[in-house]
């Protein structure tokens, strides 16, 4: 409940409270956790002793005045003492401070007072609480780095946070700035390239929490509902974090699913490694003793050395070939390899990623958002796409708040005709995107076509188009 101050559940939902459920997970041996807002006032009517630590903007709750941090580490205990286990800190602002604190102190001293006095709190209630297991989620880095993927590595996260914290997760999944035909592939490179980053920057492989494995009806994980949920569950484990995190609509996996899960689970044991080798074309991956998963995250098929001897193909998503001692991989293809006789697991065919994507020479006109171009289709299946750059040749993304709305929009006659496009980006995407994709099935050759390509947004510089042949 608002008013509740984390100690009253709300009542239309849990009439009889949480105890049924506390129990009932104790007696199956499961640790029920909670999420909590780190400092501030998500859906909550502060408490009047933590109203002396909240800040003129009625968000953030300072860790070093007033009576916040003190009694939301009682909370804590209070629900340590029930049974849960694991707590989820999001949304932290630490730059939070009263207004007459505000006044005379400096940003960067508010920020440090903060850090320090909630560092200390969550030591303190480790050591009182050592089975509490701690999650860090929003807030805790010190510059953003979630909304692209074509930065530069940097320090984003202090890594003194690991000393009460047993993982820092890397953002919600959302599509990396690499066009790929199939849109749920995009968001697994994305994860891979955040696990990487904040590794490069200083976390340990195994304290990094990827988020990644996310499937379901919430507008956060784009609805995806189930669609291509075991590569991604397959390279979430791979990536080897000491919480391993799957969120959504578990009811949406049968008991087909649920026995993959578990054969996924029981592959990847020991420390990760990131396998990208000289000489890999762009190819990458993850690397246990046992196991190898390696993801093409680009258009055309590339072939590579297999990291070792001995593995055979144990899952393929997308279009691959194993021969000898090298792999072809077509774009967005994931294939594990593993040296465990017999193992195969099963991925449902995947249409949207074909064996090789060739570039289709057009007349192209771009002026500054827009482009369009005039060709003969060479028959097949064809892949339209553009990328977005602002001045510096940066990615943009523009969110897309409605499906439908054609905020990136491609469209294409053949022979003077409109032609349907399938768009798998045609769906609300919060976290925005910066290309677009769409695909024209079974084009007649010798057709006459005509694309126009357009963003809405006036951040674009230029756009990138291209067509290729699939």
């Amino acid at each position: 409940e608002r008013d509740g101050g984390y100690r009253t559940w709300k009542k239309d939902r849990w009439p009889d409270g949480p105890q049924g459920w506390l129990d009932a997970c104790a007696e199956h041996g499961l640790l029920p956790g909670l999420w909590f807002p780190a400092n501030t006032a998500f859906e909550l009517d502060p408490p009047a002793a933590w109203g002396r630590s909240l800040a003129s903007d009625g968000w953030g709750l300072s860790c070093f005045e007033g009576g916040f941090l003190e009694g939301f580490v009682e909370v804590l205990e209070h629900w340590y003492a029930q049974g849960i286990r694991v707590f989820k800190f999001d949304f932290a602002d630490f730059g939070a401070a009263t207004e007459p604190t505000r006044l005379k102190m400096l940003p960067s001293e508010i920020r440090s007072r903060n850090v320090t006095a909630y560092r200390q709190a969550l030591a303190g209630f480790r050591a009182r609480c050592p089975e509490a297991i701690l999650l860090a989620y929003n807030g805790f880095e010190e510059a953003e780095f979630m909304t692209w993927t074509d930065r530069p590595v940097r320090r984003v996260i202090d890594p003194k946070w690991l000393e009460v914290f047993d993982t820092i997760y890397c953002g919600d999944p959302r599509p990396a700035d690499v066009p790929l035909p199939d849109f749920w592939r995009t968001l697994d490179v994305y994860a891979d390239h955040m696990v990487r980053f904040l590794h490069e920057g200083g976390l340990p492989l195994d304290r990094i929490d990827d988020c990644a494995s996310m499937f379901g009806v919430a507008g956060t994980c784009y609805r995806r509902g189930s669609a291509g949920w075991r590569a991604s569950l397959l390279l979430s484990l791979a990536r080897g974090g000491r919480v391993h995190m799957t969120l959504g609509n578990l009811e949406l996996l049968s008991e087909d699913d649920a026995r993959f899960f578990a054969q996924a689970q029981d592959l990847f044991r020991g420390v990760p490694r990131i396998c990208q080798p000289a000489g890999w074309n762009g190819v990458y991956g993850w690397e246990r003793e046992h196991t190898t998963i390696l993801v093409n995250p680009s258009l055309s098929r590339i072939t590579c050395k297999l990291p070792r001897a001995g593995l055979s193909l144990g899952f393929l998503d997308g279009w691959g070939d194993l021969a000898d001692q090298s792999i072809d991989l077509g774009p967005g293809a994931v294939a594990l390899l593993t040296n465990r006789p017999g193992l195969k697991l099963e991925a449902p065919a995947n249409d949207r990623l074909p064996p090789n994507l060739e570039e289709v020479e057009a007349d192209w006109s771009v002026e500054g958002r827009s482009a369009r171009a005039t060709f003969v289709a060479p028959g097949g299946d064809l892949h339209f796409l553009f990328e977005q750059r602002d001045a510096k040749g940066l990615a943009v993304r523009t969110p897309i708040p409605d499906a439908g709305a054609n905020w990136l929009g491609i469209e294409v006659a053949a022979d003077g005709r409109p032609i349907t496009v399938d768009r798998q980006d045609d769906r609300p995407i919060w976290s925005g995107m910066s290309w677009a994709y769409g695909v024209v099935r079974r084009l007649p050759r010798g057709s006459q076509v005509e694309v126009r390509m357009r963003s809405v947004d006036t951040s674009v510089a230029t756009i990138l188009p291209a067509v290729r042949k699939g």
